[in-house]
């Protein structure tokens, strides 16, 4: 499963193993569901191209993720201070805006319920609220 999504996702993006292995790792290192065990499946993972946020340039080692979020800077402050710079590269990159709602539109209910249960309290100090994107609704990068 794994090994079919891995050669799928290289297909699809056109990077090489050595990028994705370099996206996997950095992943691996910085994002704390990793680190706590509690990512998703690694096939899911590359299903849903969750790991072209975390492609790199230069060392693995001194890879920052690239954040790609373009709804309000509050919003992205907020999750930062609760997830780190790993909680918006990994759930919020791929979660659309609705500003009328001043509501983060997760992309997937895995990345919602990240986003309530790391970031709920600081979402909601300032007006914000997480659902889950409706299929074909939310953004993906």
């Amino acid at each position: 499963m794994v090994e079919r999504a891995w050669a799928d996702a290289e297909a699809r993006s056109g990077l090489t193993g050595e990028r994705m292995l370099g996206a996997v790792l950095t992943a691996v290192a910085r994002d704390p569901d990793f680190g706590r065990g509690k990512a998703m499946n690694l096939h899911r993972w590359l299903d849903e191209g969750r790991f072209v946020a975390w492609l790199t340039e230069g060392p693995i080692a001194s890879a920052t993720p690239v954040s790609a979020w373009d709804g309000p800077a509050e919003v992205e402050a907020a999750v930062v201070s609760t997830l780190g710079a790993a909680g918006v590269a990994s759930y919020l990159r791929s979660a659309g805006w609705d500003g009328d709602r001043r509501t983060v539109m997760a992309a997937t209910s895995i990345a919602g319920q990240r986003l309530r249960d790391g970031a709920g309290q600081a979402l909601k100090a300032i007006g914000v609220r997480v659902e889950i994107a409706a299929a074909g609704s939310a953004r993906h990068g």
